[in-house]
């Protein structure tokens, strides 16, 4: 699929961030249609294909194979800001936190969809593609489980971590890596499917903070709103709304 046929549009905060990060080269974002002008624009979007085009650029710039573990560092940092963040780091439990995120995934990635998956053992997400992410299907993937492994630990206060994930790809040369990356979990790679589990023992524990149940409903509301704009043009107000809230500490 080009980036004209693409039809998932993300919010350029992400590739900001990421371009940022590794240095601010505009050959970063070669064959994209941003430039690092464009990504200075605080209300902008960008194509699902460019931010994978982002990641073959950035692999092949740095000769970095690992990239989308490099990336994912400052992606967990991007992740502590918005409603969904609040949402989730206000949960009761690690369950509640998966749930939130399995409801409200395209609010970090409309290329994505969840579905729920548990047994006897474990629970969690389990994450598909809703656009063919092409040569960067390994670090697309990466980056967005490190997200979700930074909300879990957060929830958890790092006390729970993710027990296994299952891979739909072959063990890279640098899985070694994988193992500092995402807190010693179990990988398990050529799977059909990607899977981020914990087990159910750690899923029920009660987070030992006291959760303000309005801010909560707040939040949540409020990703509500943000889940029915995603795939629509939204509202002036809530289109400033929310470039306050991917830009945080600007200095308005």
């Amino acid at each position: 699929m080009s980036p004209d046929d693409a039809t998932y549009q993300l919010p350029n905060t992400y590739l900001r961030q990421f371009v940022r990060f590794l240095g601010g080269s505009p050959e970063l974002l070669a064959g994209t249609k941003e430039t690092l002008e464009s990504l200075a624009r605080l209300d902008g979007h960008n194509s699902f294909q460019d931010y994978c085009r982002f990641f073959i650029n950035a692999r092949e710039h740095l000769d970095e194979p690992a990239i989308g573990l490099v990336v994912g560092q400052v992606n967990q940092l991007a992740n502590m800001h918005g409603a969904l963040s609040v949402a989730t780091m206000l949960s009761n439990d690690i369950r509640d936190c998966l749930e939130l995120l399995l409801r409200y995934i395209p609010l970090r990635n409309p290329a994505f969809a969840a579905t729920w998956v548990e047994d006897q053992q474990e629970l969690g997400l389990e994450v598909r593609y809703l656009e063919n992410a092409g040569e960067a299907h390994i670090p697309v993937a990466e980056t967005m489980l490190l997200s979700l492994t930074s909300l879990i630990a957060v929830v958890g206060q790092r006390r729970v971590q993710p027990s296994r994930i299952e891979l739909d790809y072959a063990r890279p040369d640098y899985a070694d890596r994988y193992r500092e990356a995402f807190r010693n979990a179990r990988f398990t790679f050529s799977r059909p499917h990607l899977r981020l589990l914990v087990r159910r023992s750690d899923a029920d524990l009660r987070a030992s903070t006291e959760v303000d149940p309005s801010l909560r409903v707040a939040a949540i509301n409020r990703c509500d709103e943000l889940l029915r704009g995603v795939y629509k043009e939204t509202a002036i107000s809530d289109r400033v709304r929310q470039i306050f809230t991917d830009n945080p500490g600007h200095l308005w």
